[in-house]
């Protein structure tokens, strides 16, 4: 299992991200190679208010054509 994480904060918000990726050679879906998990955090700097958003992926990329940086840097840019 691989992870990664991020910060940021703007637009009066402050929000983590964390990316789980796991690898698997067989997966009960067809061409699946890597399972991901993302959860962000975001809090709300003028309320304090926190949200919690969980979101589960499957990719047919294996981790040779995608690291984990890569995973969390496309689904940013989703």
């Amino acid at each position: 299992m691989r992870l990664s994480q991020a910060r940021d904060s703007g637009h009066h918000r402050d929000e983590i991200r964390r990316l789980k990726v796991a690898a698997f050679s067989h997966l009960d879906y067809p061409g699946a190679r890597q399972a991901i998990q993302v959860v962000w955090w975001r809090g709300d700097l003028s309320t304090g208010k926190l949200a919690i958003e969980r979101v589960y992926l499957i990719t047919s990329l294996s981790v040779f054509d995608a690291t984990c940086t890569e995973l969390a840097t496309w689904i940013r840019g989703h």
